[in-house]
């Protein structure tokens, strides 16, 4: 596009009839530059953004209510909604732009809305008490319009302020969902752990199978680029998942195993040995990339 504009800038300020030696030269080095960059820039069979969008719509039941809060959470997801048509019956929400004024005139748009929070203020920074309490009034809001349940974008939420068993602000626990967690009242993952960290590891294997065994290598990728950033986000859905798994072991431990609960403990070291190490050795793999010379 700038090369175009270059020449056409030239065009321009060159005598008329512009001599077809100048033209000839503004076409090769137009050529020539996209010739040298095209490998860098072709991503024609890549599609780790349409992936990753479809993975996060996959991983919601139908009729639920999903809340976006980075780019790259709510626009590839987005995109599938509103310009392919994927997935109507889910109710989509972008926590930074929920908070804007001129958001109100949208709550049409979301009908089965039920209960919309006070946005006066709030906070876009998921580290904020003004943010967490955002998300916190849509889901106590809205937990019963939405039976299906609520999924928080993995990284909308801080992750120091995640308890064991993903024990949130006291009245909630975050259950690793693939690449979102879900929202559901305290007590009821502590009241049945093993039902829920299934579910969490059929998500996860969800995700696995989406992106038929991974994410392409960073490697191929510019550093800062969204495909990066969605190899990231499936590494941190494994990695949030096993911790999950491990927390639950170290819980059931703590209480006192009887027989009946020894298989689940045992099923929860195998997904946290399962899901940490190779998370966290892909992690590694990606900051290497990120600081290695451009």
């Amino acid at each position: 596009v700038m090369a175009g504009a270059g020449a056409a800038a030239v065009a321009a300020r060159a005598p008329k009839p512009l001599p077809a030696a100048a033209l000839a030269l503004c076409v090769c080095v137009v050529a020539s530059r996209v010739a040298a960059l095209w490998p860098a820039l072709d991503f024609s069979v890549v599609a780790a953004l349409a992936t990753h969008g479809a993975a996060a719509l996959a991983a919601v039941p139908e009729g639920g209510l999903l809340l976006s809060h980075t780019d790259l959470h709510w626009n590839p997801a987005r995109y599938l909604r509103a310009c392919e048509g994927a997935r109507p019956d889910v109710t989509h929400l972008s926590l930074q732009l929920l908070p804007y004024p001129w958001f109100a005139r949208q709550h049409p748009l979301h009908p089965r809305m039920k209960r919309w929070p006070d946005v006066a203020a709030a906070s876009t920074d998921p580290a904020t008490e003004r943010y967490e309490r955002l998300v916190e009034d849509v889901a106590t809001g809205n937990l019963d319009a939405f039976p299906a349940g609520i999924y928080l974008d993995i990284h909308g939420v801080h992750e120091p302020h995640i308890g064991r068993l993903g024990s949130w602000r006291g009245r909630w626990n975050l259950v690793p969902w693939g690449l979102h967690y879900r929202i559901v009242a305290a007590g009821a993952v502590q009241g049945d752990a093993g039902e829920w960290l299934a579910r969490s590891l059929a998500e996860i294997d969800r995700l696995k199978a989406a992106y038929e065994g991974g994410p392409p290598s960073p490697d191929r990728f510019r550093v800062g680029s969204w495909e990066i950033a969605a190899g990231a986000a499936y590494n941190d859905a494994h990695y949030q998942t096993g911790l999950f798994a491990l927390t639950l072991a170290q819980e059931l431990r703590a209480s006192g195993l009887v027989p009946e609960g020894v298989p689940a403990y045992v099923a929860a070291l195998r997904a946290a040995r399962r899901l940490t190490g190779p998370a966290a050795d892909a992690a590694a793999s990606h900051r290497a990339h990120l600081s290695s010379p451009a």
